[in-house]
């Protein structure tokens, strides 16, 4: 039952769709403006609070009606339950809590506000269930009640996991809770589970966030006895970070104590959030009172990565024991506690100020592709390569040494890129498949651009090098994937049908091939772009080195082909499964080619001279692009990215293209210059995800991103290329690759010295076969100059047991709460009806 109805949680605020409305971007200033306020003269102490479709619910809490309590006066609970149907209306009253109740926790979840625990004069509960607003009714569902009653409490949903934390059992006890518990929506008997406590004291009155894929517990107070048997509060600054399958670990302790702010605490973007005032102790023997001057407003950001707090300004007015709501892109904070005993019926919201309009003109993103690159570029080490261009930006620019692609063929590599969503999240899992298709609410990344001011244009191969896997709501004007006469050949190339040779070197000027003629398009572009006088993104996706291996003769010539024999080595990785080589003969296609892409010594050579002439030929069209953008003055505010959709082999361990989970596909190279950026030119080792690039240029633009992106952003490695990156990279691919459902899948985890694969038949996931690679270890893994060649897989060696057992937790950990499945949409018969375009020739 609740599986169905839960299928699907958003992280904090899935408003009118199933998907999560994007964060507010992380940059000041903060802008807070009030709603309509409560139909209450006084307000509330922490009610419930949260969005059923659409609608803001705020309902039950406490006050003191009649006098304060420094004049006798009673405290009294509610169950009134309001609604407020869009942000400038007017609140009406919705119905009934079961009971009057408050001081538990409410969160936001796609099947409604989830209640849980809480208090009323007499008791503390262990309740818990939904309050929906239906077609203008209020409904109520049960949810699993808690393991415990428990009122004072803190919360917050990862994924589709909601965590509670601390809290007080009864309204007489001394001492606060230091109890974790976890209930999986989603499971098939959810149920709360008890899990291991942060290693810091009890506390109750404490935040939670949720960010950086981890749970955060930040300040509350802990309690204890005194001689008298009295509770006694001691006001906590501590905070500690729970990331699921690797524990609790201390972070920073926040500058101040910070005691019932708003929460859970609003996450800004994909590596922050926010503390909201919150009661610090330093007025809490303050007398008379009657003239409290109120809580604190300070506001307090902590930075996920960087483990640091910073001081972000203060609030309009300070409430204290109130939920806070994520409603659309604005955080809402209704009613609340203003000074001891005293509520308001304010409610406030908040969202951030896009950065470019404090900081100076937006800046500009040119979005550079290179299609089939893997890491043979002089910058990465590669000694064959001669790419003076490219290595020339790596200067200027951070340079990823351990960046990967979420799939290493074009299509599913590139929708991962451009919609910042994985593989299993889109069903895009070969070239064919369309993310719309699946979920066609999408916002991709030139698109969120698009959305925001920019003039967002893509010329090349940007999402595919076919038509009908084009996505024209993503430009501003229609994408030019080939103009006329735009081939592949330069030479003729006959009557034969299919795929032609797999290599050609015309005598011919750079634009005698596509991806000079696109050179001069972008060249072109850029010019009336300087005139225009916009904000933009542009993205230019280079053809090359792709095969054909064509290039003008030129760049042959720059190389020896004697410099490119293979060393003799063994066809296979010794202890493989057979599922980890792809059997879609790409090469074997071409003209010439046999189809078990067997080579020989020659022709091997032959094509690996191309595949290096191409490198040349593509580096050299894209100085010409960063030669425009300088002659034009636009390099001074214009962000450039260069990205390799997956990497590749050339016969290297006697393979040949993509299409697996070895380290030559997967990994990609990676350079990001910023304008003024910090050390520019020193590398990082930090691992990254292909991901990652949409939350990062969001963040640097000052744009708010999608709440359900997958990635998060790598900003702090831009600004100190010593920041820690992901603890581990994420891959896979599919078996057999071709438009139908996959039969079996491959997931791959690579961290700084190893990679885990797990192969498992679909879509049961059970498992079929598994690998482990140690780059460390010259038996496993063997350098080969920037990269590494697998040779033997230690799954069953004993020495790797550790590790294996290791990486197989954090890999259970991964299907089960971040590369879920979404479920197939039925297809409509306008789809079925639509023809896709023919791909162009």
């Amino acid at each position: 039952m609740f599986r169905s109805a839960l299928l699907g949680l958003a992280l904090l605020l899935p408003g009118l769709r199933a998907a999560a409305p994007p964060p507010v971007a992380s940059t000041d200033p903060l802008h807070w403006s009030k709603l309509s306020p409560l139909p209450d003269r006084e307000g509330f102490a922490f009610p419930y609070a949260g969005i059923s479709n659409g609608a803001l619910l705020v309902a039950g809490g406490a006050n003191f009606p009649d006098k304060k309590p420094w004049e006798g006066g009673a405290k009294v609970w509610y169950d009134t339950v309001f609604v407020l149907e869009k942000p400038d209306g007017a609140w009406q009253t919705a119905g009934r809590l079961p009971r009057p109740l408050g001081y538990g926790v409410s969160l936001t979840t796609s099947d409604g506000v989830a209640c849980l625990g809480g208090s009323d004069l007499q008791r503390h509960y262990a309740d818990c269930f939904l309050l929906r607003w239906t077609n203008g009714r209020l409904e109520t569902a049960p949810l699993p009640p808690l393991p415990k009653p428990v009122a004072n409490i803190c919360g917050a949903q990862l994924g589709s996991t909601i965590y509670v934390a601390g809290g007080l059992e009864t309204p007489n006890s001394t001492i606060a809770l230091q109890t974790f518990w976890a209930l999986d929506l989603v499971a098939a008997r959810p149920q709360w589970r008890e899990l291991e406590p942060w290693p810091g004291p009890g506390r109750m009155l404490a935040t939670a966030a949720v960010q950086d894929k981890s749970f955060f517990l930040v300040g509350g107070t802990a309690l204890a006895p005194d001689a008298q048997g009295k509770p006694v509060r001691t006001y906590l600054k501590d905070a500690y970070r729970y990331r699921p399958g690797h524990g609790w670990q201390r972070v920073t302790d926040l500058p101040h104590p910070v005691v019932a702010p708003p929460t859970p605490a609003p996450a800004l973007d994909q590596s922050s959030f926010l503390i909201l005032g919150g009661d610090d102790g330093s007025l809490v023997n303050f007398t008379p009172l009657a003239q409290h001057p109120g809580f604190p407003g300070r506001i307090l950001t902590y930075h996920t990565i960087t483990d640091t707090w910073r001081d972000s300004g203060k609030m309009p007015r300070a409430h204290v024991t109130t939920p806070l709501v994520r409603w659309g892109d604005t955080f809402v904070m209704p009613t609340g506690e203003v000074r001891p005993g005293v509520r308001s019926p304010d409610v406030w919201a908040l969202r951030a100020a896009p950065q470019q309009a404090a900081s100076g003109p937006k800046p500009n993103v040119l979005f550079i592709a290179v299609d089939d690159l893997r890491v043979s570029l002089g910058c990465y080490g590669d000694p064959l390569a001669k790419s003076p261009n490219i290595d020339r930006l790596a200067g200027e620019a951070r340079m990823f040494t351990r960046a990967y692609t979420m799939q290493a063929v074009c299509g599913p590599a590139r929708t991962a890129i451009m919609t910042g969503r994985l593989p299993d999240q889109t069903r895009v899992w070969h070239n064919r498949h369309l993310f719309r298709d699946t979920h066609p609410d999408t916002v991709t990344l030139p698109q969120l651009f698009k959305q925001h001011g920019y003039h967002a244009q893509g010329l090349g191969k940007t999402f595919s090098g076919d038509e009908r896997e084009e996505d024209p709501a993503s430009w501003s004007v229609p994408a030019t994937l080939k103009a006329e006469g735009w081939k592949n050949y330069a030479l003729p190339r006959g009557d034969a049908p299919g795929k032609q040779a797999p290599y050609e070197a015309a005598d011919v000027p750079d634009e005698g091939y596509s991806d000079g003629k696109l050179a001069a398009l972008a060249v072109e572009t850029l010019g009336k772009l300087k005139q225009q006088g916009k904000p933009f993104f542009l993205a230019v996706g280079f053809f090359k080195p792709h095969l054909p291996f064509n290039a003008p003769k030129k760049y042959w010539d720059l190389h020896d082909p004697a410099k490119f024999d293979l060393p003799g080595e063994p066809q296979r990785v010794q202890g493989a499964p057979e599922t980890a080589y792809h059997t879609h003969r790409e090469l074997g296609g071409y003209s010439g080619m046999p189809k078990d892409e067997r080579l020989g010594a020659a022709q091997t050579r032959t094509l690996r001279h191309g595949y290096y002439a191409c490198v040349s030929y593509t580096d050299a069209q894209i100085g010409k692009v960063l030669a425009a953008l300088q002659r034009h003055g636009l390099d001074q505010n214009t962000i450039v990215v260069l990205w390799g959709d997956h990497g590749y082999a050339l016969g290297d361990a006697g393979r040949w293209c993509k299409g697996t989970n070895f380290e030559l596909d997967a990994r990609v190279p990676l350079m990001v210059r910023l304008p003024g950026m910090a050390q520019p030119g020193r590398p990082t080792a930090s691992l990254i995800e292909y991901v990652d690039l949409y939350p990062t240029l969001a963040e640097l633009a000052g744009l708010p991103a999608p709440a359900y992106l997958a990635g998060r952003s790598f900003a702090p490695i831009l600004r100190d290329p010593a920041q820690p990156g992901r603890e581990f990279a994420l891959s896979q691919f599919s078996r057999p690759f071709n438009a139908g459902a996959p039969q079996a899948m491959g997931y791959t985890i690579r961290t700084a010295t190893q990679r885990y694969t797990r192969w498992v038949d679909w879509p049961a996931r059970q498992t079929t076969a598994e690998e482990l690679y140690d780059y460390t270890a010259p038996g496993s893994a063997e350098p080969r100059w920037t990269t590494f060649v697998e040779r033997r897989n230690l799954i069953d060696d004993p020495a790797s047991s550790a590790a294996r057992d290791r990486l197989r937790g954090v890999m259970d950990q991964v299907l089960r709460e971040r590369s879920i499945v979404t479920p197939e949409r039925p297809a409509t018969d306008d789809a079925a009806k639509t023809p896709r375009k023919k791909k162009r020739q």
